[in-house]
């Protein structure tokens, strides 16, 4: 079998922040062994970029326009190579690497049906995110449950927690803002919180844990919150789990912020709201 019946593709990836070095997979590009059949598939549903980096989903929404439009095959003179992996490389250079392209793999299989696998595969649908990120906004209503609860016990009103509590609050650190999943602000803030999952691929736990790392680092050095934990949900039932759990537990408790295990969460949230002062019930 020739290297013409050989698809090449690669990941395209955005890269905010190169020195931190997080991604997020936007889309698949393939191309065939002769250079002559190039498809991409991306991503529709651009509020997972914003998501990921607020403010900044317009540079990998400009590269997929330019990529897109590079594609058709009136742009080459026909039977020459429409698009090369080292073309796409080049062309992520103009995005100050921010959109970035891995390393090309092969497949024996066509250019259709390996976009078709392999964006499932890297990007994935919306199932897929659900899938992912389902297990830590249950860790993350779990822990605004435990706080609610302490809120009303120690201020008798609904309105307190109403006020207090706050989902995906951008907190200043020393170099960056850095997105916490709940945080208790009135005003000032008083505590911030981040979630990790370990039901979830080694993958997905590695990218949350060194994000996580980062942004309580960078928060710590601008000494912006008093209270800062990292929530870890209970380890899927295998190995792999169960090592990365152990590695979290060993990591953030070398860190400033307080290591909060999911049977831990009553106590954490009672501890948090014991410190507030009586005049955030009437701020």
């Amino acid at each position: 079998m020739g290297a013409s019946s050989v698809t090449r593709f690669a990941v395209v990836q955005f890269v905010p922040d190169p020195v931190r070095d997080e991604r997020l997979n936007i889309g698949v590009v393939a191309i065939s062994g002769d250079g002559l059949s190039v498809g991409s598939r991306f991503m529709k549903d651009w509020r997972r970029v914003e998501r990921f980096a607020p403010g900044q989903a317009a540079l990998a929404k400009q590269f997929v326009a330019d990529l897109e439009s590079f594609l058709p095959d009136e742009d080459r003179p026909l039977g020459q190579e429409l698009l090369s992996l080292d073309e796409l490389t080049k062309m992520s250079a103009d995005f100050r690497n921010c959109v970035q392209v891995s390393a090309p793999k092969a497949s024996l299989l066509d250019v259709g049906t390996v976009l078709e696998e392999e964006f499932t595969r890297f990007v994935g649908g919306e199932a897929a995110l659900h899938a992912r990120t389902q297990p830590k906004r249950e860790l993350y209503s779990r822990a605004r449950s435990s706080l609610e609860s302490r809120l009303m016990e120690r201020f008798n009103s609904p309105a307190v927690a109403e006020e207090l509590i706050r989902a995906r609050e951008q907190v200043a650190g020393q170099h960056a803002s850095h997105n916490f999943g709940i945080a208790l602000r009135n005003g000032q803030l008083y505590a911030a919180a981040t979630a990790i999952s370990f039901a979830v691929d080694r993958s997905d736990v590695q990218r949350d844990m060194g994000s996580a790392a980062w942004d309580i680092t960078d928060v710590v050095a601008a000494n912006s919150v008093p209270q800062l934990a990292v929530l870890l949900g209970e380890p899927a039932d295998n190995r792999h789990a169960k090592e990365l759990y152990m590695e979290a537990r060993r990591l953030f408790g070398e860190l400033d912020a307080e290591v909060v295990e999911e049977p831990g969460l009553d106590a954490w949230a009672a501890k948090v709201v014991d410190r507030l002062p009586r005049s955030v019930a009437t701020a």
